[in-house]
């Protein structure tokens, strides 16, 4: 391009740098023409996919309506527990002669839990009631069978 204005070749075409100019000026203006129509597209587009979320939530609700429970919980892999809670007072029995223990232990636990609608003596609920023979009600009735055998024992004499 050449100084003060006069011509410029571009394209193989001689142009003055005024007439360069306007057309600089007009590819920005396309440019901002586009880049705006570019923006209005992106909104529609985000505006359909908002609309498409919204549908798929409701769907998802009346789902869960349907089925009565939840669909999230199926997905997010979260296991449901298998058990038998509470026990039958024959599950408690059976485990605690399984451990070595009598049936009356059994029903003491059995008893115990079921009177406190299977809460703890601090009122928190029982989630594993062989985590809890385990952990109070063995060591304390491993403890008393050793004191009952030492006092047969003391009083073995008498018989």
């Amino acid at each position: 391009m050449c100084q003060r204005g006069f011509i410029a070749v571009e394209r193989g075409e001689i142009m003055s740098s005024e007439n360069i100019l306007l057309q600089l000026v007009s590819e920005c203006a396309t440019l901002r023409e586009l880049i705006q129509e570019n923006t209005r597209e992106d909104k529609r587009r985000e505006e359909i996919l908002r609309e498409e979320l919204r549908v798929l939530r409701e769907r998802v609700l009346i789902l869960e309506e349907i089925r009565g429970e939840s669909v999230r919980e199926e997905r997010s892999g979260v296991r449901k527990r298998k058990t038998n809670f509470p026990p039958s007072l024959e599950d408690v029995v059976a485990y605690c002669l399984e451990k070595g223990f009598d049936a009356g232990l059994a029903r003491k636990i059995f008893d115990y839990y079921e009177a406190g609608k299977w809460h703890d003596s601090e009122g928190k609920p029982v989630k594993s009631w062989k985590q809890k023979c385990l952990a109070v009600w063995f060591p304390n009735a491993e403890s008393t069978m050793r004191r009952y055998k030492k006092d047969e024992e003391g009083l073995s004499w008498l018989k």
